[in-house]
């Protein structure tokens, strides 16, 4: 299955993605030794079909531990405890919140690291600098376009950017320069007004403020004016802050929710606490399942809506409300975003939601087109797993032509071949569990 080994593993299922199919947790240690452990966190997403693949999650590496689910927050999302031993062999433990909110990175990279060098990880906008190294290993690098979860000690602003590194093997390093490219990120007009901040977990712990020079204060000459770079000596989760309150945070999003409507339709909306030089929000949806070939399918702008301060300055909170009037039909699960675009151009993704939809009952739409020449479009869901039955009858009751007899759940969209069959008034005829539903069609040539 293409798992990587582990000792004292444990694991545990947990639908991460929020895309209604469990995904794996493994976590363990990747050599035997008791007293010098090697921690790993892995994630397999399944893509609901039987098949599981390694991603980026940016979960703390623990090692001899447990892996818990429980809705501590009683809100209905579950959530994650890992517990066990760090790669100091010390007791640890963190918590990850909402698992089914899908928060995935927007980049990560990875790279093998064995000797000296300096690293591009390419669209996280990270580079790394080691100067003295020993042993081997992989180092990944993933960049998130959501503030950190459990940050109440971080004073100053946070901006919603978070990068998370870590390193698996048997690689070892003094000190490492870590150099973040901010010049694309919105809202940070005066990078030296910046700092890097990390804790010591993912997830979990207290933030400390690093060390933290902005453009030509670099070791390197390639160093441009938007550049931080600070120095340090692990890897796990890093954030940008700044005692200025408008600077990394143009837009202070408080929340984004989206809620199924009668009708099929979808309605999001979302709280600004402040904004400054906001055009707006770029709405986009993706379907929580993947395509073929096990590709993550891509996002589509579905509309925009402007800011209602038009480009200034407001200190006060402000709602905003989105209808998403025609969501994709043949899939259960859909995944919403924002693309909230600075008057400069700039921009940045809020928290991604994922929606579940769960037909009531058993539906057949009216098949487009209608009429049709040689192929038409059939919609139907079926709200619990059934041998489903779809037939074209002629209007003298005939059957013409079966279309799929097989099990079936869920929101489903096919296309339907109809060039075999002659001009003529036809009807579709759905069953499933005793239940039928019919639809007229038309076949014009």
């Amino acid at each position: 299955a293409g798992l990587t080994e582990v000792a004292g593993s444990t694991s545990n299922f947990a639908d991460l993605d929020g895309d209604g199919d469990q995904d794996l947790i493994v976590t363990g240690s990747t050599n035997a030794s008791t007293d010098n452990p090697q921690p790993s966190t892995t994630v397999y997403e399944n893509d609901g079909q039987g098949s599981f693949s390694e991603v980026t999650a940016g979960l703390y590496d623990v090692a001899v531990g447990s892996v818990d689910l429980s809705d501590i927050e009683g809100d209905g999302d579950q959530d994650l405890i890992l517990g066990g031993r760090d790669d100091s062999g010390i007791p640890t433990a963190a918590l990850y919140k909402d698992l089914a909110e899908g928060d995935q990175p927007v980049a990560s990279a990875s790279a093998t690291i064995d000797s000296a060098q300096v690293v591009d990880f390419g669209d996280t906008g990270v580079d790394l600098r080691f100067d003295s190294t020993s042993g081997s290993g992989t180092v990944t690098v993933a960049k998130f376009s959501t503030p950190p979860a459990d940050a109440d000690d971080i004073e100053t602003n946070v901006s919603a950017y978070r990068f998370v590194i870590g390193v698996s093997g048997s690689l070892d390093f003094d000190t490492t320069e870590v150099r973040l490219a901010v010049g694309t990120l919105a809202g940070i007009s005066d990078p030296t007004a910046v700092r890097v901040q990390r804790r010591p977990r993912i997830g979990a712990g207290s933030f400390s403020a690093l060390a933290t020079t902005a453009g030509d204060g670099g070791t390197a000459e390639d160093i441009s004016d938007d550049t931080l770079y600070t120095d340090t000596d692990s890897f796990s989760e890093f954030v940008l802050t700044s005692d200025d309150p408008s600077n990394p945070l143009p837009v202070e999003l408080a929340g984004f929710d989206a809620t199924l409507l009668d009708g099929n339709r979808v309605r999001l909306t979302w709280r600004t606490t402040s904004e400054r030089a906001n055009s707006g929000f770029k709405v986009q949806r993706r379907r929580a399942s993947r395509s073929a070939g096990n590709r993550r399918a891509s996002w589509e702008g579905i509309g925009f809506a402007p800011s209602k301060t038009d480009g200034s300055t407001a200190s006060e909170p402000l709602k905003y409300r989105f209808t998403d009037p025609n969501p994709s039909y043949g899939t259960d699960s859909l995944v919403y975003r924002l693309k909230q675009i600075d008057t400069d151009g700039r921009a940045s993704y809020s928290q991604e939601v994922a929606l579940r939809r769960i037909p009531r009952e058993l539906k057949l739409l009216n098949p487009f087109p209608n009429p049709a020449r040689n192929q038409m479009m059939v919609r139907f869901a079926v709200p619990e797993r059934r041998r489903v039955t779809l037939q074209i009858y002629d209007v003298l009751g005939r059957r013409v032509q079966t279309v799929l007899s097989e099990t079936r759940k869920g929101y489903q969209e096919i296309r339907v071949e109809v060039s075999g069959l002659p001009s003529g008034i036809y009807f579709l005829r759905l069953s499933a569990d005793g239940k039928v539903r019919t639809a007229k069609m038309t076949i014009a040539r």
